[in-house]
């Protein structure tokens, strides 16, 4: 899958908010991507766009093309032909992503028969023992409500609806949210072997930098709507040069290394309904400098595979 140039947004009674701002992004076959950045950067919207489940005041431009195929211009009709069985994605939040008044084995199998109305129940209900089998649930609990699953259980039980129909790309929204450290790191190697026995090729949206360390092969740093650096995880972690990612990097403590006090970058992404004509990161940066109020840097490539979109890189 190849996003060129995407912009997309959101129209409200306060103006219009550039949520993507020229995003271009590549995914190639049986690669994790991992998309980081803080709150409010655009990363949802970037999975929402990839699959048209933005709102009706939304708007998208550019392309997002999966195998040559434009997704941009294509129909609502068209687009529950491409959901869930060739990109599918893992919502945000698997606490609140299930019914709470139908049996989760049952809402497996909606997923599995609404996408697939040729295949006969009892073979839909065969697949969705499988899956929960795959993710780790014993299918024996394919009868319990969501409030009877632990919130580690129905993350693995998301994941496997978002598997039912065998999709090439999954997306997977915050995966760990709201889940303990132990939980987490079952969660991950979870999908780790997942993608590694399905072929599956990734997108992990995250503000944790420490998840797509463990799982993705890329990594694409977000900010205010735009990619301001991108390149190789093992390049990201040991050479970053745009001063947002050292930020995000130095936020974060190592329990391995010297006791120290945390780094932190103050202020708030900017208002995307007026963003600055500059660098966006400019009013936190610590290095900035005039031409960076006036002038947008572009993200251009600093070494092979490696792109930065700061003047001081």
């Amino acid at each position: 899958m190849e996003i060129k140039d995407l912009r997309t947004s959101y129209f409200t009674p306060d103006g219009t908010v550039r949520a993507i701002d020229g995003v271009s992004l590549r995914l190639e076959k049986g690669h994790a991507l991992g998309l980081v950045g803080e709150s409010g950067c655009g990363k949802t919207t970037v999975a929402l766009s990839s699959l048209k489940l933005l709102p009706s005041n939304a708007r998208i431009e550019g392309e997002i093309t999966l195998d040559g195929e434009n997704l941009v211009i294509k129909t609502d009709e068209e687009m529950n032909r491409i959901r869930w069985k060739r990109i599918s994605l893992v919502f945000q939040g698997a606490m609140n992503a299930l019914n709470p008044v139908f049996k989760v084995g049952d809402q497996i199998v909606e997923a599995i028969t609404t996408h697939n109305r040729s295949i006969p129940k009892s073979h839909a209900v065969e697949r969705m023992r499988e899956l929960l089998e795959l993710v780790g649930v014993d299918p024996s609990r394919a009868q319990d409500f969501p409030h009877e699953f632990s919130g580690g259980m129905k993350q693995r039980a998301v994941i496997a609806m978002a598997l039912s129909c065998d999709p090439d790309i999954l997306i997977a929204d915050e995966p760990t949210t709201a889940l303990d450290v132990i939980t987490q790191a079952r969660i991950l190697e979870l999908i780790r072997d997942l993608q590694t026995k399905l072929g599956l090729s990734l997108i992990v949206i995250t503000h944790d930098l420490s998840l797509p360390a463990e799982i993705c092969t890329e990594i694409a740093i977000m900010y205010a709507g735009k990619i301001v650096e991108s390149g190789s995880t093992s390049s990201i972690y040991s050479d970053p040069m745009h001063p947002y990612t050292k930020a995000l990097l130095g936020a974060f403590p190592s329990i391995l290394g010297p006791i120290r006090k945390m780094d932190t970058l103050p202020g708030f992404p900017p208002d995307l309904r007026s963003p600055s004509l500059g660098c966006r990161l400019y009013p936190r940066c610590p290095i900035a400098e005039d031409q960076c109020k006036e002038k947008e840097p572009e993200l251009v490539e600093v070494k092979p595979g490696h792109y930065v979109a700061c003047y001081k890189a």
